[in-house]
């Protein structure tokens, strides 16, 4: 293969990371906020602040992000809460905020990450899951959410050091 094709070869693979690059490299701290239900006479507490404590806990193992505790964002309950002025208070780059809905015996969560600085989305993603119990909704979408922003993370982490950034 020649200089220019390998050259060439870089330069796609450099660009196939950047087009998937969840997290810029100023992402460095997230709070996740307790999730707010759709339909206030059908709201659930445990899963509104479970799903968050159970994110929490899954997204501490990602190395290169710092997250906020369920004590600090315990207070971030009101359903009309601003995500970005409780991510200032709070003191972070990216805050993680969601929706539950249910019918039946399905619920489905809704998750989105915002950058705090200026607000634009960095992430999104709806779940869908059979409602069997609480903790096996809680587990299943906060394993989906944690793999996808750590994928993210690792990708930028790997991009800031091609680039020696």
């Amino acid at each position: 293969m020649t200089l220019s094709a390998l050259l060439r070869q870089e330069e796609v693979a450099d660009q196939a990371i950047e087009s998937v690059v969840a997290l810029p490299s100023d992402i460095k701290s997230l709070a996740v906020l307790p999730f707010a239900s759709l339909a206030a006479e059908s709201r659930d507490e445990a899963l509104e602040l479970g799903m968050p404590d159970t994110l929490i806990t899954k997204l501490t193992a990602i190395r290169q992000i710092r997250v906020r505790p369920t004590s600090a964002v315990r207070t971030y309950t009101e359903r009309e809460q601003d995500p970005l002025a409780a991510g200032r208070e709070l003191r972070v780059d990216a805050v993680l905020d969601g929706s539950i809905q249910k019918s039946g015996d399905r619920i489905r969560v809704t998750v989105r990450l915002l950058n705090v600085r200026d607000g634009s989305p960095l992430w999104a993603g709806q779940f869908d899951e059979k409602f069997t119990d609480i903790f096996s909704v809680q587990d299943a979408v906060s394993e989906k959410v944690s793999t996808a922003l750590e994928a993210g993370a690792r990708l930028s982490s790997l991009y800031r050091e091609r680039r020696g950034l």
